[in-house]
């Protein structure tokens, strides 16, 4: 799970008109979200991803940790977000 921040933030930070655009936009993208469709791994095979990754690392089993997950997305997420926005100052 580690492993996958760098190149997040690479490209947030890289392409920052492209990463707000897909986020200003993504109920048109992805019209499944919100709602309890998004906790599908089809409709959101990131997330999922994250869960597993964690479920290797820390151990238990992956269900254990969609919680974490999200709060991990979201940190990361949110510090691209506050990152780009200084860069339009």
């Amino acid at each position: 799970m580690e492993a996958a921040v760098d190149p997040y933030l690479d490209f947030a930070l890289s392409r920052p008109r492209q990463y707000e655009l897909f986020f200003a936009h993504q109920h048109e993208l992805r019209p499944w979200l919100p709602g309890p469709k998004s906790a599908h791994r089809e409709k959101n095979p990131v997330l999922f991803w994250g869960r597993d990754r964690l479920a290797e690392e820390l151990g238990g089993p992956p269900e254990g940790h969609l919680a974490l997950a999200v709060m991990i997305w979201a940190v990361v997420h949110g510090t691209a977000s506050l990152l780009i926005s200084r860069q339009s100052i």
